[in-house]
């Protein structure tokens, strides 16, 4: 009887367990290594998302303002994104590197369970787990097919579901809650307070982890509340005005803390992180823009397709299902707009373009479900639906053996990952036979950093701009000092910073490394408003996109400082750690361009890519 009551939730813990125990197995199988290792491998599989791994251990030690350098001291605190990495944050206090992978289990859950759940008002619970799960699978076939590399398509493959942290887990997770929870409120015509105090905890968790789906609700919530009462709503609203001070108070007793902290952190590091103010000026720049894209010919069909199929589909007896996916559709096609007629300050923007792909494609996908419903209903064998369900499984474990195949079959991918293991354990033996107090080390690599500041590193002598709230002035300093320890000159130093032409955008990843956002050039802004640009390349940002943030240049005159600033700053005890180990990557442009024999320094690993030295003892 349990059993028969509670299938479907027991099916999904099983597709869950399943699916998670193929991919580590096969992680397991193919590598031999330090769990964190595996960890931060595996995570680049979908991504860059472990460059958020160090706000999940500050968030779980409640540490906000480590420079991992002795000389920097009583910086302000990170504005950590504690809405979309608070889950991982308690799942690592409690049981370490092993919560990184458990958590996967939970977001695959989440997952099936929501749409579980959503579909389950409107079909059979076998179909609805069906439905859940070839949702869930988009991404794999999008992957399998070589469509992932396809435009919007990528948008997809990635947007939907990956475990990528933060985003899409678990700031996506998040927003799906809220949407099972519109259609709680919507199947059972009840809104009450408990609803509306759930939907204020999760839109606060959104604003501060997400924001663009933060907008996106609560336009959503403007839109669905006239669909429901039309005339009648200043009525409703009247008369049930505490389910909305409810929501008000629940949405700033989450988000307190983050705008608190936002607004006392440190400016340089909004700059470098895409914060940048919205004058009258960019605000008619960027709504041009949006309305130029809402004109399209593209846009204008995907709108018009959305409007049939409503229209078709009207007196369904499941309409609903398709309504409110429509409505948030169209919420997140005014998303952007609202958001810059209102703020004063914007971050990247581009995150709306893809929401609007993504809510789309909910539309297109829940439309074909119920265009189709006829074909399921004729499922009455429960068998038949349990065949689907294991061949969507298949298709699932083959897009993660062939990821985690050519992963290991590339040999580069596979020599740099292992060598990356050896070294970090030659290190570890190192570090626990020397009783020095402080450990410090330089490298550029940001996985070292990570993996470093993970297994308790004292000092590094540079770190990937988003781990601290260093200003620009010292992160330049510790640049310019680090370099000159390593004998490098004023030409590489330019030549680690020039601006270089990718094709579609200009970009120098160690730029991004250090300044990230700070030198964002598009043709909405450049740092400072300069245009002091080499011919080819003020051409290609005039060109650009005014949200195209991920293209990053340095001006010529700003070049100019930074040369000027090179040859003015020294290297003096009072000011600068000599560290006691060096990890280089041997691609990266640092190691091609330093003396090979460090002087004062004993090599203790040296491979194909990576080498490790040592302080000589004197």
């Amino acid at each position: 009887m349990y059993f028969s009551k509670n299938r479907s939730l027991i099916l999904i813990i099983c597709l869950c367990i399943s699916i998670f125990t193929f991919k580590w197995s096969l992680s397991s199988l193919f590598y031999n290594e330090d769990i964190f290792t595996k960890i931060l491998y595996e995570s680049k599989i979908d991504g860059d998302g472990a460059f958020y791994f160090p706000f999940i251990k500050f968030l779980s030690s409640l540490n906000f303002s480590n420079s991992f350098d002795p000389f920097t001291n009583n910086l302000k605190n990170l504005p950590i994104p504690y809405g979309s990495i608070f889950i991982q944050s308690i799942f690592y206090k409690f049981l370490g590197f092993i919560g990184f992978i458990i958590i996967e289990i939970l977001a695959v859950f989440l997952f099936l369970y929501f749409f579980y759940k959503i579909y389950n008002f409107y079909f059979s619970e076998e179909i609805s787990v069906f439905f859940s799960l070839l949702l869930f699978s988009i991404p794999f076939f999008l992957n399998i097919l070589r469509l992932n590399q396809v435009s919007y398509l990528n948008i997809l493959s990635s947007d939907i579901f990956s475990f990528r942290t933060h985003r899409p887990v678990f700031s996506h997770l998040i927003f799906y809650c809220f949407i099972y929870v519109i259609f709680l409120i919507d199947y059972s015509n009840n809104f009450n307070k408990k609803y509306f105090i759930i939907l204020g905890v999760l839109s606060g968790l959104s604003f501060a982890g997400f924001y663009y789906h933060f907008v996106i609700e609560y336009i959503f919530i403007f839109f669905y509340l006239i669909y429901k009462f039309n005339y009648r709503l200043l009525n409703f609203i009247y008369k049930n005005l505490s389910i909305f001070l409810y929501l008000i108070f629940f949405f700033f007793v989450i988000t307190s803390f983050f705008i608190f902290s936002t607004f006392l952190t440190e400016k340089d590091y909004l700059l470098r992180n895409g914060l940048f103010s919205l004058n009258f000026e960019k605000k008619y720049i960027l709504i041009k823009y949006y309305i130029y894209q809402y004109t399209s010919t593209k846009f204008f069909f995907l709108l018009l397709t959305s409007f049939i199929i409503i229209y078709f589909l009207r007196k369904n007896k499941k309409k609903n299902l398709l309504i409110i996916f429509f409505i948030f559709f169209l919420s997140s096609i005014f998303a952007p707009l609202i958001f810059i007629l209102f703020s004063n300050k914007s971050g990247i923007l581009y995150h709306f373009n893809n929401s609007v792909v993504v809510c789309y494609f909910f539309l297109i996908f829940n439309s074909f479900l119920l265009a189709f419903n006829f074909l399921f209903e004729k499922f009455k064998k429960n068998y038949v639906t349990y065949i689907l369900i294991f061949f969507l499984t298949l298709i699932i474990y083959l897009n993660i053996f062939q990821t985690q195949f050519l992963k290991y079959n590339n040999y580069n991918e596979r020599v740099s990952r292992i060598e990356f293991d050896n070294v970090l354990k030659i290190y570890k033996i190192n570090r626990s036979k020397d009783k020095k107090l402080n450990n410090s080390v330089l490298t550029f690599d940001n996985y070292l950093m990570i993996w470093l500041i993970f297994n308790e590193v004292d000092y590094l002598n540079i770190n990937n701009q988003l781990f601290s709230t260093k200003t620009d002035l010292v992160i330049e300093n510790d640049l310019i000092k680090n370099f000159k320890f390593l004998g490098l000159t004023e030409g590489s130093f330019v030549k680690f910073l020039e601006n270089k032409n990718e094709n579609w955008r200009v970009i120098n990843y160690n730029v991004a490394d250090f300044f990230r956002s700070k030198y964002s050039a598009n043709s909405l802004s450049t740092y400072n408003d300069s245009k002091d640009f080499d011919p080819n390349i003020k051409d290609l940002i005039l060109r650009s996109s005014p949200i195209l943030s991920q293209q990053i240049a340095i001006p010529n005159n700003e070049l100019d400082r930074l040369k000027k600033k090179f040859n003015i700053i020294n290297i003096n005890a009072d000011n600068f750690l000599i560290p006691e180990f060096i990890i280089l990557n041997k691609n990266n442009y640092i190691y091609e361009n330093i003396s090979k024999n460090i002087k004062n320094y004993t090599i203790l690993y040296n491979g194909n890519f990576y080498v490790l030295y040592k302080q000589s003892k004197k």
